[in-house]
């Protein structure tokens, strides 16, 4: 019983933990790479800032070897970026004007920066480009206080995959620890709370059946398992004293089937005694009445002419 409850309680304690486990990675997982993407959007917005801080004047603007030296200068500072894209208004729709791969340039941009151009907000998602994760970030381009742009900002998502599986695999690890510690002291702490008194209350039980009522379980804790060791204890009495009861009874009733049968025995001689000397009696006056016939047989001879 004891090999099964601790087994029970191991695998109980296993499916919680592992329950937990689940929980616990997700919950981290989802923390931990919200707080990167939120860290890479304000490298997104230190970046336009400090695109924007580049750009004083219109010619600035439209100056594609000055842009483009603006742009290299921030990739070479921050190695995750992989792409930047100056974006402005062409006849009512959005069109790539300079841009780090020379492949956009002129092209059609992502349509989230019209949205922040008119709206004035930054827009940051993740994209799937060439089988890779990119974080994308839009910010709009503001000159003299008007919105002339905006820029779009590529980070590679690598380098967070790459840091969200090291801390997962560390976390992992600690957890694995710790689960193996938490059920070790999950497993002493329940054997000796319950499986300990259990197993005395068993052992106890297996000894009264046999007959030893002298046995007492010695569980002293103040719970279920205290009371139930409590009631088998008083049992044990109980039966202590019913069985010494029933054996004063039964060397009461041994004694006086003992005198009874004395008593028996001794009216049986007395009577064998009686039907002895009626039997004598009987005897002699059987005797007597054929001596008193041979006497009157005698008599009557005697009589006769």
């Amino acid at each position: 019983m004891k090999a099964r409850l601790s087994v029970k309680i191991i695998g109980i304690v296993f499916l919680l933990s592992a329950v937990l486990f689940a929980s616990l990675i997700y919950l981290y997982t989802d923390h931990y790479t919200n707080g990167i993407t939120d860290a890479f959007v304000d490298r997104a917005k230190a970046t336009a800032n400090s695109l924007n801080s580049a750009i004083d004047t219109r010619e600035d603007l439209y100056d594609k070897n000055k842009l483009m030296s603006i742009i290299q200068k921030s990739i070479w500072l921050d190695p995750d970026i992989v792409d930047i894209s100056f974006v402005f208004p062409d006849g009512g729709a959005m069109s790539t004007y300079i841009a780090f791969d020379m492949n956009n340039i002129n092209k059609a941009p992502d349509k989230d920066n019209q949205n922040s151009y008119r709206n004035d907000i930054l827009i940051d998602k993740t994209v799937q480009n060439n089988e890779k994760r990119i974080l994308r970030v839009i910010t709009p381009i503001h000159l003299s206080g008007q919105i002339v742009g905006t820029v779009q900002i590529d980070f590679t998502l690598e380098n967070i995959n790459k840091e969200i599986l090291n801390a997962t695999t560390f976390f992992i690890m600690i957890y694995i620890v710790m689960l193996i510690a938490f059920i070790a002291f999950l497993f002493y702490f329940l054997r000796l709370i319950t499986i300990k008194p259990i197993t005395e209350i068993n052992k106890g039980m297996e000894s009264i059946s046999k007959g030893n009522l002298n046995y007492k379980i010695k569980v002293k804790t103040k719970d279920e398992l205290g009371n139930l060791a409590g009631a088998f204890n008083k049992m044990t009495l109980d039966l202590k004293k019913s069985r010494a009861e029933l054996e004063g009874y039964s060397k009461t009733l041994e004694k006086k089937v003992k005198d009874r049968t004395k008593e028996l025995e001794s009216k049986n001689k007395e009577l064998e005694t009686f039907n002895k000397l009626a039997i004598g009696r009987e005897l002699k006056m059987i005797e007597l009445k054929k001596k008193i016939k041979e006497l009157q047989d005698k008599i009557n001879k005697k009589g006769q002419p």
